[in-house]
């Protein structure tokens, strides 16, 4: 009878260290992952110095991965789209035929 106690104790005692060791590293991988998307935040600025807004009609066929390279294949294209959906206001990448949009480009 007190072997199965303490089978039970050293059993719980196991399982309450796995639990730790998981909520550990759930941990360092949040934080890991905040501590790069704050670095990408800070780092993805535009300095309004070296860009401007140009306005673009969309054609048939374009996307903003293709708009952004064109007004800029220098640059960082993601970084481009990225700013391009925060400046129009946009909810989603997709883009239509006749939309007016401002996309970044290089002075």
């Amino acid at each position: 009878m007190k072997e199965s106690i303490k089978y039970r104790q050293s059993k719980v005692s196991s399982m309450i260290r796995r639990i730790s060791i998981v909520l550990m590293v759930m941990t360092v991988f949040l934080i890991t992952v905040s501590g790069y998307k704050l670095a990408f935040a800070s780092s993805s600025n535009i300095s309004s110095n070296n860009y401007t807004f140009q306005s673009v009609v969309v054609q048939k066929g374009d996307t903003l991965w293709g708009l952004a390279a064109n007004a800029d294949v220098n640059a960082d294209i993601n970084l481009l789209v990225h700013k391009t959906i925060q400046y129009n206001n946009l909810a989603s990448t997709y883009i239509q035929p006749g939309q007016v949009i401002y996309v970044p480009t290089r002075l």
